[in-house]
């Protein structure tokens, strides 16, 4: 039998969203001109560098190279891009890539002079070569990568809300045509590797919350997975980091449900090790060099820190900011949407938010049926651990008086006699 018409439809509609972001995507990728997406300019300069020495930079404030503080970052996207387009005469990337000492990066100055670099048309035109080519190969990659970001986007919420289709293809839409993220996705950015890898390991752990059937050699395979995915999303951004510890909690929970130190202990290991084997070599490294793990140290000296201390009440100035950089701020954080459409945005993140309240409230166990149907499966005792032995089929009296019934599994029925 074929599958069924809801199914289908289902599908069919996913497709639909998966292709419209990569269409979008590419646009993006072609229409913006070569270093005028937020920090691609810093980005590609780390790709170059591993395309042409395949080794990475080490990182000194007092000699800045052309890649800034992302040469702070860690390496995975970087060197996916550089063997992409190691083939690539790009010695003409200081041409390509002259600074317009003018700009002000991150501010939408009166005088409109927001471009990042002085374009030259020749070198920018069709077909692409050199430097121009690089970038929009990497650029082409990235939006791949969005893609699968928007598919995992999907699949986290049919695992959370399993009952209920359309609110995965709600979510796969929101995420895939998020203004920002389309635009990040269709540049040189190694949050594009991270926000796949991040959703993929999301999943992961939903379903190894939520799959009680699964023995504890079952699990360790999929802690084993999950540990690659998480090794992967550590050598690609730090801020991945944070997926370790959502892991913790998970194992915590599953062996916990299940009353399993060896799970406890197995699991951790089986997720730890991959993860350590992968990417432990780079925070290492960054010991070694900078005398930190993360490398953050030298990060912030070449950035350089706030002016204004970072507190509640300076956050909360701020929002604007904040949310315009969430919805679509573009260029170099100098090329904002029309006022109308962050109000049209937030008023629309209002109404969800009261819509999640409202659902979460109907009923006492929304909660759990809306966001904890994974963990509720976990903690549902095993039949074997809900038999009960000599006692079961007994009445025995209550502290009230009322007598209480315990029952047991039914008896097997005998075996027929053969014919």
């Amino acid at each position: 039998m074929g599958e069924p018409a809801s199914e289908r439809a289902e599908k069919t509609a996913l497709a639909i969203i998966l292709a419209a972001f990569v269409a979008l995507g590419i646009v993006y990728s072609v229409v913006v001109p070569p270093f005028e997406a937020s920090d691609e300019l810093w980005h590609y300069p780390m790709v170059k560098y591993i395309a042409d020495h395949w080794d990475l930079p080490v990182q000194d404030p007092n000699n800045v190279g052309p890649w800034r503080q992302e040469g702070s970052q860690p390496p995975l996207y970087y060197a996916i891009a550089a063997a992409l387009t190691s083939w690539i005469d790009t010695s003409d990337m200081e041409v390509a890539r002259h600074l317009n000492p003018h700009v002000d990066n991150g501010v939408a100055t009166p005088d409109g002079n927001i471009n990042l670099v002085v374009h030259n048309p020749a070198l920018e035109s069709f077909p692409w070569r050199g430097t121009v080519l690089a970038v929009h190969l990497v650029r082409f990659l990235s939006v791949l990568m969005g893609a699968a970001g928007v598919y995992f986007t999907y699949r986290v919420a049919r695992e959370v809300v399993p009952g209920d289709p359309a609110v995965g293809l709600a979510a796969a839409a929101v995420h895939a045509f998020t203004p920002m993220f389309a635009f990040i996705s269709g540049a040189v950015n190694n949050d594009n590797l991270m926000v796949p890898l991040c959703g993929l390991g999301l999943w992961m752990l939903l379903r190894l919350a939520g799959e009680r059937e699964w023995t504890t050699r079952q699990a360790l395979a999929r802690y084993l997975a999950l540990g690659v995915v998480l090794g992967l999303g550590a050598l690609t951004k730090t801020s991945a980091l944070g997926m370790a510890v959502v892991t913790a909690v998970v194992v915590t929970v599953r062996a916990g449900g299940r009353r399993s130190w060896r799970e406890f202990l197995l699991g951790g290991l089986a997720a730890a090790l991959p993860m350590l084997l992968i990417a432990g070599w780079w925070y290492l490294r960054n010991l070694r060099l900078y005398g930190d793990l993360t490398g953050l140290n030298v990060f912030t000296q070449i950035l350089g820190t706030r002016g204004v201390p970072a507190d509640l009440a300076q956050l909360w100035r701020e929002r604007h900011s904040f949310l315009a950089g969430y919805w679509g701020n573009f260029g170099g954080l100098n090329v904002p949407m029309p006022s109308w459409a962050y109000s049209l945005l937030n008023g629309l993140s209002l109404v969800a938010l009261v819509g999640l309240l409202l659902c979460l409230c109907a009923s006492a166990s929304g909660l759990f049926r809306i966001g904890g149907g994974a963990v509720r499966r976990t903690f549902k005792p095993r039949r074997s651990r809900t038999r009960h032995t000599s006692d079961a089929g007994r009445a025995a009296p209550s502290s009230s008086g009322v007598r209480r019934t315990y029952t047991s599994p039914p008896p097997p029925r005998p075996a027929s006699p053969r014919r």
